[in-house]
Formats: C-alpha cells, structure tokens, sequence
C-alpha cells in the first residue's frame, strides 16, 4: 500500500517534496543503486541578503512562481546562465533582488552537487557544513588547511570555515569562487 490512503498522512506530515526524495532514496538503495547528491541534499542557505522577486519585476503570480520553481531547481552555473538570458529576454533588466537570487539559486546548485547541507554567512567567515554523503577527501581538507592556515579551519566534525571580510557583501556572486575554490581542492 505504497500509495494508498494510510500513506497520506506521511505524506502530510513531511511534504510532498521531502517524501518523494526519501521514497527515491529508498528505491534506489533496494534496487542498489546509487543516488546523486544533487537528489538528495537540499543546502540551507543563511547568507542574509535581499534576494526576491518582486512584483514590480514580473506582476503575474504564477509567472513569478514558476521562476521561483526554476530557480530552485538549478543545476549548475551554465543553467543559471541560461535562465538569467531567459529572462532578461522576457522581462527586461534583472534588478538587483532578482540578481542576488539568481546568484543565490546558482550558488546552491555548486553546494548540492558538492554535498554541503549549510552555508552561514557571518561578518567575517563562511561556514559549510557537510552533508552525511559529501565526498569529500579527509586527506585533502587537512592538507588544505594545512597550507592555508589564514584562509580555512575546520569547525566542528563536518563543518569548514572560509575566513573573509563579508561585512559589505551587496553581490552574493562573491561567495561563489571562494566556494568552488575550496570544493574544487577538497574534492573526494
């Protein structure tokens, strides 16, 4: 009865999104296959800027919605590209809200497929916390922090901090190469 009534209640109680992602995971590892991360970690962002759109930019609610569910469904910089010509096309100039969650969503998709479950942004460090499935090589982080004493330490058990003045961060494009930087040495 996977999908019968006494699922309904499960399904209410976590929501629909999350369900069907534990659903797949749960497929995939019966069937022994293996889950991308990109379906599985879903980053929690507290970079604490203006990053909407607003109804001034695109009046038509279900416009905008839709643009919300494309956004959030980004997969890597090349798609963020692409969607912000698409709009630009469409609705004209991106203002500076639309930018920063543009730049938000496509920052995101870099911490989805790296397997970051959090990015907090602080007045002078950026902390990315891993998700369980990262890949991430241990060997690779202590040599990296090894060498960049100044620019990187851990914190915690699954937890790096990129050390920074982010005080006057107005363009969240910023964050992402430092980001990639790190992801990139890191890499499992």
């Amino acid at each position: 009865n996977l999908l019968g009534k006494d699922q309904s209640g499960q399904v209410q109680s976590v929501g629909l999104d999350l369900y069907n992602r534990i659903l797949k995971e749960a497929i995939a590892e019966l069937r022994g296959e293996e889950v991308q991360l990109r379906e599985i970690v879903d980053p929690e962002l507290k970079i604490g800027v203006n990053a909407f759109i607003p109804e001034r930019y695109i009046p038509d609610v279900s416009e905008r919605l839709i643009l919300y569910q494309r956004l959030a469904s980004l997969e890597d910089s090349l798609a963020a590209d692409q969607l912000r010509d698409e709009m630009r096309d469409r609705f004209g100039e991106l203002l500076s809200e639309v930018e920063n969650l543009l730049e938000l969503m496509r920052y995101r998709a870099l911490l989805r497929n790296h397997g970051i479950a959090k990015a907090e942004l602080a007045p002078d460090k950026l902390v990315l916390t891993f998700a369980a499935q990262a890949r991430v090589n241990p060997d690779r982080v202590r040599e990296v922090i090894k060498l960049y004493p100044d620019r990187y330490r851990l914190a915690g058990n699954s937890s790096i901090v990129i050390k920074g003045d982010y005080r006057e961060l107005k363009d969240t494009a910023r964050l992402y190469r430092p980001t990639e930087e790190l992801l990139g040495r890191i890499a499992g």
